[in-house]
This record gives structure tokens, sequence and C-alpha cells, in this order.
């Protein structure tokens, strides 16, 4: 006689990958914090070098206590136990009043990053909410109005990103780049003089102790290279973007065979994008700058949050609207789309960057194509974020329209 199994299996998938996540980074987040403070109290190191240390101690943590909801959820599920309704009653609302605050942290970050004892205990927090919040906010805007489905769902999404989708990002990005070294180095192989180039400026950064200005001088001429460049470019501009929106709402092809709206896969890829943004951007902050540079970069990396939230929802709503309508030009069309965003994103980010390209004596008509493209990288990001808004705001109010499902909280 054959009994029914009573064991939810998307739970017992979804225990395992966050509480295996929750040891792994609370483990990790006591582990590096402890190291910090004996390296300060042997004063083996100081300030901005322990910096990295305490940040990644807070990203570890906080990513461990992210993970908590969906191990409580996965576990009550599984033991049969009431499931707690754990959410806000106008998420919206909480979080237009919480986006108040960000530009005050802003402003105190920036003050906090230049001062090198503050900054060791003070700014990792801070930057947590910095790049938080947003997210957050963006997420809360883009499902107003929509169903939004379980919790224990939306945690899990969440969950999965930060452990699955993240190690799956990185394996296939560090798999990318050995697969060009090889080839790159095959091609080298053949080219006698760029092998003998390389070697040279390798034994002058052996010799540069990081000095940031010897190692700028060494290194401007081959970039200035054609071939440097466009390999570079071609990288970040195609082959990342490619890799990332595949991966990105990778959490949705669990539900798969479930009866979805597009408006709940809209609204799922927009959470899979949020926490992809959150992990990426945490990472970037494991050592500050200070002041000015330090703001750039936390206006930059708000941008970047902004940009994988978007592709990630238009993904998401691709990837239901093929599933349940089959409407398979709408995965294809949403795919290009997200990829083609991307791509100028990183495009015109990493353009900004090459300023050392820029020779001040010369004039704008004889500088590298890659230069000139640079100049104008600041006025075309903001342009591009709030493309992207606006896609993001229009996808949210085309779905309303045509499957209201759920009532819009007060915004205030």
């Amino acid at each position: 006689m054959q009994t029914s199994s009573k064991i939810h299996l998307p739970s017992v998938f979804q225990l395992l990958f966050s509480g295996l996540g929750l040891a792994v980074f609370l483990t990790s987040a006591i582990s590096v914090l402890a190291l910090g403070i004996l390296s300060l109290l042997g004063n083996s190191l100081f300030g901005q070098e322990t910096l990295p240390l305490f940040s990644l101690a807070w990203t570890a943590g906080i990513s461990g206590v992210l993970l908590i909801p969906s191990t409580a959820y996965a576990l009550m599920r599984l033991l049969h136990r009431p499931l707690p309704n754990w959410k806000l009653s106008n998420p919206l609302r909480t979080t237009n009043r919480a986006m108040l605050l960000w530009p005050v942290l802003v402003g105190l970050g920036m003050l906090i990053s230049g001062s090198e004892n503050l900054a060791l205990w003070v700014l990792p927090p801070i930057q947590i909410l910095i790049l938080g919040l947003p997210l957050w906010w963006l997420v809360e805007r883009g499902r107003a109005g929509l169903e939004t489905g379980s919790p224990q769902r939306s945690w899990g999404i969440l969950g999965f990103g930060l452990t699955i989708t993240s190690t799956f990002t990185l394996v296939a990005e560090i798999l990318a780049i050995v697969i060009l070294g090889l080839l790159g180095t095959l091609w080298l192989s053949t080219q006698p003089e760029w092998m003998e180039e390389i070697t040279r400026i390798g034994q002058r950064l052996a010799y540069a102790q990081m000095d940031p200005v010897i190692i700028e001088r060494i290194i401007t001429p081959f970039l200035r290279q054609p071939g440097v460049l466009f390999g570079i470019l071609a990288f970040t501009s195609g082959i990342v973007p490619l890799l990332e929106e595949l991966i990105k709402p990778l959490a949705l092809w669990g539900f798969a065979g479930r009866k979805l709206t597009p408006a709940e896969g809209f609204v799922m890829g927009a959470m899979c994008g949020a926490t992809f943004a959150l992990f990426e951007s945490l990472g970037m902050f494991l050592s500050a700058g200070s002041g000015e540079g330090w703001a750039i970069l936390i206006l930059g990396r708000t941008g970047t949050g902004i940009l994988h939230t978007v592709t990630a929802a238009v993904m998401g709503w691709g990837l239901v609207s093929a599933w349940s309508e089959r409407k398979y030009w709408s995965l294809g069309g949403s795919y290009l789309i997200a990829v083609s965003l991307h791509s100028l994103w990183n495009l015109f980010a990493m353009l900004s960057g090459f300023g050392i390209l820029l020779t001040p004596e010369e004039p704008a008509a004889s500088l590298p194509l890659a230069a000139r493209l640079g100049m104008i990288a600041p006025v075309v990001l903001p342009v591009l974020a709030l493309t992207l808004l606006a896609i993001f705001f229009g996808f949210n109010r085309r779905l309303r329209a045509n499957a209201p499902t759920a009532a819009i909280p007060a915004a205030e």
C-alpha cells in the first residue's frame, strides 16, 4: 500500500541552502571579526589596513541575519507549525520614510570615511544601510499593487540569491576568465613582442611597491593600446552581462511548474536582482576610500543596484510569460533588453574610470575614443539610471492595469 509523503520538498531545499548559508556566514563573520580585533591588539595592522576585515565581518554577518527568516519559515513548514506573517502592514510607506535618511547617511559616511578610527567601527554598518535602503525601496515600489506571494517565498528568494545565485555567478565568471586567459596565452605565444612587453611591465610592477602613482605611470601606455582596451571592454560589457542576466533570476526556475502570473515573475525578478546587487555592492566596499571618492563610489553602486533590480525584474516577467502564456518572444525580448541595458551601463561605467588615458595637453580630437567617451560618462550614466527607473515604473503600472490583484498601499 502506497503512502503519500507529507514532506514539502521545496521547503527541504530551502532549509538546506538557507541553514547552511546561515551557519557559514555567521561563522565567517565571527572569525573575521576576531581576526580584525586580534590584528588591532597585536598592532600588526592599523586603521585603513584593518577596515577590510571589519567590512567583511559586517558583510558576512548581515548576510547571515538575512537568512534567518528563510530558515525559520522552511523549518516551521516542515514541522507543520503555523507560519508567521512577518511583514510590515505598509512596507511602501516605511521605505519612503526610511529613504529620507539616505542623504543624511551619505553625508555622515563622507565625514566618517576620512577618519581612520571612526571608519573602522562605524563605516561598515552605515555602508550596509546606504546600499540596502534604495534596493528595499525599489522592490517595494515595483511590487506595489501586485501579487507578491507568501512571505516564505519572498524570504526564500532572498536566501537563494545570497547563497546559490552568488556562488553560481562567481564560478561562471571565474571560468570565463580562465578560458579567456588560456585563449589569450595561446595567442600571445604567437606574438613574441607582446610577451616581451608584458614581461617587462610585470617586472616593473614588482618593483613599484604598490605605489599608485608609479603603477599608473607603468600601465597607462599599456591600457592605451586598442587591443587591450577592446579586451577589457569586451569582457565587462559583453560576457559579464550575458552571464549575469542569465544567472540572476535563477531562483525563478524553482517555480517553473507552477501557475504564476507575469506580474509575479516581475516581482520575484526584482527581488532576485536587488539581492544580487546588495551582495555584489557589499563586496565592493571591503576597502573604502574617503570623502568625495567614497561618495562617488556609493552613487555608482546605487546606480548599479537600480540596473540589477530592473533588468532582473524584466527577465522575471519574460520567464513567466514564456512558461504560463507560451510567449517565448517575451523571454527573448526581455533578455535582449536586459543585456543591452547592462552592456551600456558597464561600458560607460568602465570608461568613466579611464581617466588615466587622458592627457591634458592633447586636443580632444587626438584622444583615444575610449577617453572621449569616458568624458561624457558622468552624463550618460544618470540618464541610463533614469531610463531604467522609467522602464521599471512603467512595467509596474502596466501590470497593475492588466491584473490588479492587490491594493496599492498609501505611499505618503
